[in-house]
Order: structure tokens, then sequence, then C-alpha cells
């Protein structure tokens, strides 16, 4: 059965997205309903030691993106979601989602000046064009689990 519910990530990602891009806005209740699918959906088909694993990364990772936070690099909503997406990653894919994660980190930082100079000067009402040196770091993130349910890795 869980399988089934790890699909309810796909429309959840796209809220992310859009929020994150529009609002640069990633609100706590939706951090949340991410933790809460995880608690319902994957511990039932997972060993101790994966579920432990997978936390740990998830502990670490936490670590990191309170560094960023800190340091102003990272906003507070991706720095809570990252860790918890970061759940839903078996620990033998890490890799790979890092990779995904980072490849999406590069498509979004190409792309975003390319999409803020199409608003042109007169800005946008999107947060995310008419704000200069930040980057809506929910949408690599999304991108990265996708591309885990398009490679395969997730069902």
């Amino acid at each position: 059965m869980w399988p089934v519910l790890l699909w309810a990530l796909v429309p959840l990602l796209l809220i992310v997205v859009y929020l994150d891009l529009r609002f640069m806005w990633i609100p706590n209740v939706l951090v949340l309903v991410f933790l809460g699918l995880f608690l319902v959906a994957v511990p039932l088909d997972l060993s101790w030691g994966d579920l432990l694993w997978r936390i740990l990364a998830a502990a670490v990772a936490f670590a990191l993106c309170l560094g960023a936070f800190a340091l102003r690099v990272m906003g507070g909503g991706d720095a809570k979601l990252l860790p918890v997406l970061i759940l839903f990653v078996p620990s033998s894919a890490l890799a790979l989602f890092c990779l995904l994660l980072s490849v999406g980190i590069v498509m979004t930082l190409v792309a975003l000046p390319i999409a803020r100079r199409a608003t042109g000067r007169d800005g946008s009402d999107w947060v995310t064009l008419s704000t200069r040196n930040k980057m809506p770091f929910g949408v690599p993130m999304g991108l990265a689990v996708w591309g885990l349910f398009v490679i395969g890795v997730l069902p």
C-alpha cells in the first residue's frame, strides 16, 4: 500500500515548487504534511537498519541546512523540507539524490536569470522573479525527488 501513498509526493512537490517560485515561501504545515506522509507510508516497508540510515542522513542534512540558514544562504522552509525529503530516499540512492539535487541547482541557477531578464525591469509580482540574489531551493528539491520517480528508485 505504501507505494500508492508515495505518489502523493508528486502533487505536494508541485505545491512546494509553486509556492517557492511565487512567494519564496514553504509553509511549515506543508513540511509537516511531508513528515506525516513519511511516518504513515515508509516505515511500514523498511528494515530497522534502512530506517536508521535514513534518519542519520536526514539529521546530517538538517545540520548542514541549519548552517546554511545561519549563513543566510538558505531559507527556513528549505532548511526544514530537505531533511524531511531525504527520509523518503533509500539509503542506497542517497548519492544519486545528491547528484540530482546538484543538477537541479545548476538548472535553476541557469534558468532564473533568464526568466528574470524576460520579465523586464518592471519586475513581476512573483517574488522569485523580482528578487535578486536569491534562489528558490524548492525547485531543485522537487526536481531531485521527481528524478527518483522517473529513474524508478521511488515507486
